[in-house]
């Protein structure tokens, strides 16, 4: 049995297996090098980090381009920023996005989207967001499809239980 013999002038290797050891070491080089700026950009001072705030319009602009309203609360502390897209005829439901901009810390506070529905300032800090109801239970009313929001406590609860605990305090 005849063995062929290698040629190994140019060393162990051949080039292929030299081609992908190249490859792997620059692979392995570059991986490492992202991993370390990766951590220090974790590690930078507080102060570089810090990005001047945006106001509600620009913030607004930037998401929705157009036809945005602007309602500020009954205590001018936030502002509900409100973008309705109309639905067509092959997709009829109405498509409304917002947010809640508190006009103190210049922060979102709270951002949604509803299909169908309405939102409003209900009270002093809370919106009241209304979905539109399908087929209603007898039992029900048009208060249990409105939720109120507390933008302070960060709670949802329907209107109609919100009342029935105003009431159930009165007594």
């Amino acid at each position: 049995m005849n063995i062929p013999e290698q040629d190994y002038s140019n060393g162990p290797f051949d080039k292929t297996g030299l081609y992908f050891f190249i490859a792997f070491a620059f692979i392995t080089l570059m991986t490492s090098c992202s991993s370390s700026q990766k951590s220090q950009a974790a590690h930078t001072e507080p102060s570089a980090q810090v990005q001047e705030k945006k106001d509600y319009k620009t913030l607004a602009a930037e998401k929705y381009e157009s036809n945005t309203e602007f309602i500020e609360s009954p205590d001018n502390h936030y502002v509900l920023c409100l973008h309705e897209e109309k639905g067509s005829p092959r997709y009829p439901q109405n498509n409304l996005s917002f947010f809640v901009y508190d006009l103190k810390t210049k922060d979102i506070v709270y951002e949604s989207n509803l299909t169908n529905g309405k939102v409003s300032w209900y009270r002093k800090g809370k919106l009241a967001i209304q979905r539109t109801p399908g087929i209603m239970r007898e039992d029900q009313t048009i208060d249990d499809y409105i939720s109120i929001y507390d933008l302070v406590t960060k709670e949802k609860v329907s209107k109609s239980q919100l009342e029935k605990k105003t009431s159930d305090r009165d007594f």
